[in-house]
Formats: C-alpha cells, structure tokens, sequence
C-alpha cells in the first residue's frame, strides 16, 4: 500500500510517526521530571518557611504570656507563676523566665526578722515548705500559716 498524496510506502510513514510518538513520550517524561523536582524545591521552602513562623510564633507568644504574668504578679502571683511557666513551656526566652523569677519572690511568703527578734544574728537559715495531703485538707489548709514553717539556729549546726 502507498500513501494517496506522496506515493511512498505507508511501512515508513508508521515508522516515521513512532519515532515522532517515542520522541514525544520522552519530551513529557523529561518535563514531568522538571516539574516534580521544582515541586520538591518549593516544598522544600514551604517547610522552612512554616517553620521558622512556629518558632517566631512561639517566642511571640512567650513574651505576650509573660507580659500577662507581669501584669498579675501584684494581684496573683500564682497565676503568674503559671503564666510565665507556660511562656517557658513555649519557648525559653528572657521575658518568661525573668517573670518567673519575679512572680515567684512576690508568691514566696517572706518576713524580715531584727537582730533582736532573732536573739543575735543567725548562722543558719533553713525554709521547709510542707504541702498538706488532700485527704485532710480541711483539718491542716485552715491558714496560710500552716503551709509554710521556718527553722532557725543560732548554732552552727542546722537542725535536722
């Protein structure tokens, strides 16, 4: 069989259009694989990106935690506390944990004591906090008092 317009065998023309065909298949592999490689690159990117906006994230809301801290200290200090612990738990930056710091002197119960009420000056200062169990809680949670205790020597020796 002969082609009608240019007489030559159509045995070539079918050779012709799968070499075209194979040439084609191999053009759109190449561009696939250009394509997917970019694709790679900009997730890639992305992925930096989105990382380093959490981590800005967190330091941001760090600094706002502890800045509410700050503003409780006076009113609560524990709640304060928490505030800047949990802007710690985000992330460890310098307004958080200088919050903490502050908030945990205002919560500390503290008393300056004279000389004099001490019987001359002090060797040793222990604190000891004791928490009272839940079981009985109304018994020993009646003061704040009760939550607190201070060990004092004029001795060398602390008390055990």
């Amino acid at each position: 069989m002969c082609d009608v317009f240019t007489g030559k065998p159509l045995r070539n023309q079918r050779a012709t259009d799968r070499r075209r065909a194979e040439r084609s298949r191999e053009c759109r592999a190449r561009k696939a694989a250009q394509e997917k490689q970019r694709a790679d690159a900009e997730r890639a990117i992305a992925a930096g990106q989105r990382d380093r906006a959490n981590a800005l994230s967190n330091v941001f809301r760090s600094r706002e935690l502890a800045a509410h801290a700050e503003a409780e200290i006076d009113e609560d200090p524990e709640r304060a506390i928490l505030l800047a612990l949990e802007g710690l738990r985000r992330e460890d930056t310098a307004e958080a944990g200088s919050t903490l710091i502050e908030a945990a002197l205002h919560a500390w119960p503290y008393d300056v004591l004279a000389e004099t009420q001490l019987e001359g000056a002090p060797n040793a200062l222990a604190l000891r906090l004791t928490v009272p169990s839940l079981s009985n809680c109304n018994e020993r949670c009646e003061s704040l008092n009760e939550r607190t205790a201070v060990d004092y020597s004029n001795d060398t020796a602390i008390p055990g």
